[in-house]
């Protein structure tokens, strides 16, 4: 055991994060190489004049910042930092490859045909030149967005994602991944564990890393989510929000049962956690029912119109309950002030064009049809396939018919 003693001088704020500070410092510089055992609570705080609870906490917090793990009976020791995180492709195409015709495709993205929605765009900017309007849609607007466009995007949540929003409850973003950040933003600082499928998207791995988020990876199964997992690491790690695509799990196009969704909002009522839903893809899969739906409480709900009408338009939302709504605000308005409004009018008019039935939510094609252009091609795209590989032994599972853990659990007996 070292006889590490930190030098806490000249460093503000909480003790117990000032001494977390000074280790994930000295560990950086090499002074705690890994696996150095590192002193008991106890010792710790007799050499620092503290009590044992604050070295607890200082040690809590280094273990979420994956700096150092504990072995029951042996100690604890240092982990040493975190491996740097693989760089991303910035660009596509690539440089010099722009010309190079069909032979490229990008699998990193997933969005609609654009043939059409070039031809619309065009016709939809010339109206709103010609609306006397368009001198509101480039200044500064309101940081959750302009009324009108909240109160569209209302709409087009509820029919198309099936999600309990009011004009209230949406705030305008540039885009799910922004959407996301903000979200985040809003309930967790650096440092603050968020959990998140084993397999999550690259986006959000990113957003972890540039933002000083503890990403921890939960198991999942062939429904996503693994209940006994989520339980075992919100009582572990104490996480601040669990990020979660259940409609189209990106990688792997899972679709979480209802069963499944509920037992993950019993367990996050259980210990405190806010659930970030990301609903994307959600509009895909009809008989899906968000999370949202079943906790708005506790949920904060992210989608965009990138998979469904057109990913330039970078326009996402955040649906929120009344106790984060302001917080969001606040996050929306350090992050990028207000989202852009003439994308959003763009929109707005896109999903007021063709009116929903009671027997027919509105969709993309729906839109293209009112507008009175060709209905644009719906072929999948190699990235969206449903079907997983058959060397995981995965089938495509049906959003109510599969049994929940507790269900499995008592069977067996």
């Amino acid at each position: 055991m070292t006889n590490w003693t930190p030098n806490l001088e000249g460093r503000p704020g909480p003790l117990y994060r000032v001494i977390a500070d000074a280790l994930a410092d000295d560990i950086a510089e090499g002074v705690l190489p890994t696996g150095t055992r590192l002193p008991t609570h106890r010792d710790l705080a007799f050499r620092l004049g503290v009590t044992v609870g604050t070295v607890t906490r200082a040690y809590t917090e280094a273990e979420k910042r994956g700096l150092i793990g504990g072995e029951v009976g042996r100690g604890t020791f240092v982990q040493g930092q975190r491996p740097p995180t693989t760089p991303l492709p910035l660009g596509w195409p690539p440089a010099g490859e722009i010309s190079a015709g069909p032979a490229i495709v990008n699998m990193t993205t997933v969005h609609p045909e654009h043939a059409v929605a070039v031809q619309t765009f065009g016709q939809t900017l010339s109206a709103i030149a010609a609306s006397g309007h368009a001198a509101k849609l480039i200044g500064y607007g309101p940081h959750a967005g302009l009324p009108d466009h909240r109160a569209a995007a209302a709409s087009w949540l509820e029919r198309q994602h099936r999600v309990k929003a009011t004009p209230e409850s949406v705030l305008l973003t540039t885009g799910a991944q922004n959407a996301l950040a903000v979200a985040l933003a809003a309930v967790a600082r650096p440092g603050d564990v968020i959990l998140a499928e084993r397999l999550t998207n690259i986006g959000t791995k990113a957003l972890a890393a540039t933002q000083g988020y503890h990403l921890e990876g939960v198991a999942i199964d062939e429904h996503g989510l693994v209940p006994d997992a989520f339980d075992s690491a919100c009582r572990r790690l104490g996480p601040k929000a669990a990020y979660l695509v259940p409609t189209l799990q990106n990688p792997t196009a899972v679709v979480m049962p209802a069963a499944r969704r509920r037992e993950i909002v019993e367990i996050a009522r259980c210990y405190g956690v806010i659930l970030i839903e990301d609903d994307v893809f959600g509009f895909m899969v009809p008989d899906a029912v968000p999370i949202q739906t079943m906790a708005p409480d506790i949920t904060l709900y992210v989608s965009s119109v990138s998979k469904s009408l057109a990913a330039g338009l970078r326009l996402g939302f955040v649906v929120a309950p009344a106790e984060l709504r302001t917080r969001v605000e606040t996050a929306i308005r350090a992050l990028q002030y207000s989202a852009p409004a003439l994308p959003a009018e763009v929109a707005t008019r896109w999903i007021r064009t063709a009116p929903p039935t009671a027997s027919s939510p509105p969709s993309g094609r729906r839109i293209w049809r009112a507008s009175g252009l060709p209905a644009p091609s719906c072929r999948p795209r190699p990235s969206m396939a449903i079907r997983r590989p058959s060397i995981c032994g995965w089938s495509c599972p049906n959003p109510g018919g599969a049994r929940t853990s507790s269900e499995k659990r008592a069977a067996a007996g």
